[in-house]
């Protein structure tokens, strides 16, 4: 169990330092870097959030073809049991931190989570968009 822990705390650690844009990297305290990260981490999940949307307008024209399969529905669930798990972790990973590098690494990690969770619906809508979908100009612009 206490390797979990640790093998969790490592990965969060890894995660918040490769997020920093160069102007978080620069601030001298750990709060000052902790603001800026929490800056970054809203964004990536307002950037997930849109992507998201266009995975989901995209999948529609799918769903109409195959109803019994419920893929907007699974999909849907899927999204918000994985923000949660996200969530989750990286506060447990940022609780188990000693000291105030527990303030970085929460929100580091929440911005590389997102920022990854990004590029898999933008690939996700692109995806769907070829099966008969007509994007939103909001997706077009996301996916050039």
């Amino acid at each position: 169990m206490k390797s979990h822990f640790l093998t969790l705390v490592l990965s969060a650690l890894s995660l918040a330092s490769p997020c920093m844009a160069n102007d978080c990297q620069s601030l001298g305290s750990k709060a000052e870097k902790a603001g800026c990260l929490w800056k970054e981490a809203t964004a990536a999940e307002h950037e997930m959030k849109v992507s998201y949307g266009c995975a989901l307008a995209a999948l529609a024209a799918h769903d109409e073809q195959f109803p019994r399969h419920k893929f907007r529905d699974r999909f849907a669930a899927n999204q918000s049991h994985w923000v949660r798990q996200l969530k989750e972790d990286c506060s447990l990973a940022a609780d188990m931190a000693m000291g105030s590098v527990g303030a970085i690494i929460e929100p580091g990690c929440l911005a590389n989570g997102f920022s990854g969770r990004d590029l898999g619906l933008r690939q996700t809508a692109h995806q769907f968009e070829d099966f008969e979908a007509k994007p939103t100009l909001e997706c077009q612009r996301r996916s050039d």
